[in-house]
């Protein structure tokens, strides 16, 4: 047992091992069944998965993150304050415009990546990022502050809409489904 400075990969790529945490050196070093490693670092466990990554720090998101999710092909697809959705490409570690949404108070995103909702004042927009398409719905609200959250549900085929006391569903179609 000594300290760990770097690990090579079943495939020969050299890792360099330190915490991110933690100043403190890795002092042990072993491989899980399912190919985690796992480590010792400054009397913590801890757990590193040796699946690709970037190896570049990755550019930093142009505007303040308001929705996130993981899409499929591992990019990370997040829709910002300034109204653009954009992907960080894992590989690269930049960010590429997808499209724009416009001014919002809030916004979700579906858990595909494939669709974003906004909510400004009276007005949810539905965007359907791969068709290019935007289906506007005026929503009855009360005052701005009002609104909570927006959600999808897994397939993204229902959106709900919680404010302080009450629940609607809309489906992706725009119309109301429940209250």
């Amino acid at each position: 047992v000594g300290r760990v400075h770097a690990v090579a990969s079943h495939d020969g790529a050299s890792l360099g091992m330190r915490s991110s945490y933690s100043s403190e050196p890795v002092w042990a070093l072993g491989e899980s069944v399912d190919g985690t490693l796992v480590a010792n670092v400054g009397g913590e466990i801890a757990f590193f998965g040796t699946s690709p990554r970037w190896s570049t720090r990755p550019q930093p998101l142009p505007s303040t993150p308001r929705a996130m999710c993981v899409t499929a092909n591992s990019t990370i697809r997040a829709v910002a304050a300034d109204g653009v959705v954009r992907d960080l490409h894992l590989a690269s570690g930049r960010w590429t415009d997808v499209a724009s949404v416009g001014d919002f108070a809030v916004a979700t995103i579906s858990s595909d990546g494939s669709r974003v909702a906004t909510l400004a004042g009276n007005t949810l927009k539905l965007h359907d990022l791969q068709a290019r398409a935007v289906r506007e719905v005026d929503v009855e609200s009360g005052p701005f502050d009002r609104i909570r959250r927006l959600g999808w549900n897994a397939d993204a085929s229902l959106l709900a809409i919680i404010d302080r006391d009450r629940l609607r569903v809309y489906g992706r179609d725009g119309n109301l489904v429940a209250q």
